[in-house]
C-alpha cells in the first residue's frame, strides 16, 4: 500500500466549520450580543500544542505509514485548534447541560457526530471504545510491556501521578529514547529490536497525541494509562469508532 507524504505543519490549520455545526452558529451571534470577559467568567483554557509539534518527527516510513494507517493523521493538524477566551466564555454561557443543548440568539444547537467528524476528523464508525481504570499492577506491566519502561520509571508514575497514569514528560522521553534505539539497532542490523522500538515509539506518540489533543483532564500533564489498551495491537487502531468517545460525555453533562 502506498502511504502520501505526510506533511508536518508547523501551525495547527483551522478548518471551515459546517452550517449545522455550533461554531458557525456562534460566529452568526448578534454582534451586539453581551459575551462575557474573563473577570465575568474565568476560564483556565489549555492547550497542548506544543507537546506535539515540539516532538522530532523522524523522516521514517514507518512511522509515516502507522500515523496513516492508524486514520489519525489528520488529528494532529486540527486537534489543538483553539478560540479566543470570550468565545470559550460565550459558550460556556449558553450551554444549557439538562439539554445538551447551546442556546444561541439564532436558535439552539446541540454537538453532533457530524461536527466531531468534520472538525477533529475522526472516524465515527467501528468498534466502540470500552475501558475501566485499571490496577496499579496492570499499569505498570503495560508499560514496561508495551511502552518499553524501566519498572521503576512505572512505578514512579504511579506515585507521581496518584493513579494509573502517565506523564506527557514521562512518555516524550521514552517516545525520543526509542528513536534514538531504534536508530543504533538499525545500524547493527538489528531487525527485531527495531521493530520493537519502532512499536514503543508508536504506542508512545499515539498516547501523547490522544492525551494532548482528546482524553484532556484536568490535571494538564498526564494521560490515563487505560488508554493504552486501545493501542497495544497498532494494526487495529483504525477500526476503534474514536468519535462517539470524544462526542458522548459532552452530551451528557
Amino acid at each position: 500500500m502506498v502511504y502520501p507524504e505526510v506533511d508536518y505543519p508547523s501551525e495547527p490549520v483551522a478548518p471551515t466549520p459546517p452550517q449545522n455545526s455550533a461554531a458557525f452558529l456562534l460566529a452568526l451571534e448578534n454582534s451586539d450580543a453581551e459575551i462575557p470577559s474573563l473577570e465575568q467568567l474565568p476560564l483556565n483554557s489549555v492547550n497542548h500544542a506544543h507537546k506535539i509539534f515540539d516532538l522530532y518527527h523522524p523522516d521514517a516510513d514507518w512511522l509515516k505509514e502507522a500515523i496513516f494507517g492508524s486514520g489519525l493523521a489528520r488529528l494532529y493538524c486540527y486537534g489543538f485548534i483553539t478560540i479566543t477566551h470570550n468565545k470559550q466564555g460565550a459558550f460556556v454561557e449558553r450551554w444549557h447541560k439538562e439539554t445538551s443543548y447551546f442556546h444561541f440568539l439564532v436558535g439552539e444547537m446541540m454537538i453532533t457526530l457530524d461536527d466531531v467528524a468534520f472538525l477533529l476528523h475522526l472516524p465515527i464508525r467501528g468498534r466502540l471504545l470500552n475501558h475501566s481504570q485499571i490496577t496499579h499492577d496492570v499499569t505498570t506491566k503495560w508499560m514496561v510491556d508495551y511502552l518499553g519502561a524501566q519498572l521503576e520509571k512505572a512505578y514512579e508514575q504511579y506515585s507521581l501521578t496518584d493513579g494509573a497514569h502517565a506523564k506527557f514528560s514521562f512518555l516524550k522521553d521514552l517516545y525520543h529514547d526509542h528513536l534514538v534505539m531504534e536508530t543504533d539497532c538499525e545500524t547493527r542490523g538489528d531487525d527485531f529490536f527495531v521493530q520493537y522500538h519502532c512499536q514503543c515509539a508508536l504506542r508512545c506518540y499515539f498516547m501523547l497525541l490522544f492525551g494532548t489533543s482528546l482524553f484532556v483532564d484536568k490535571s494538564a500533564n498526564y494521560v490515563d494509562a487505560t488508554y493504552l489498551r486501545y493501542f497495544m495491537d497498532l494494526d487495529t487502531v483504525r477500526e476503534w469508532n474514536w468519535g462517539p468517545a470524544i462526542w458522548d460525555p459532552y452530551t451528557k453533562r
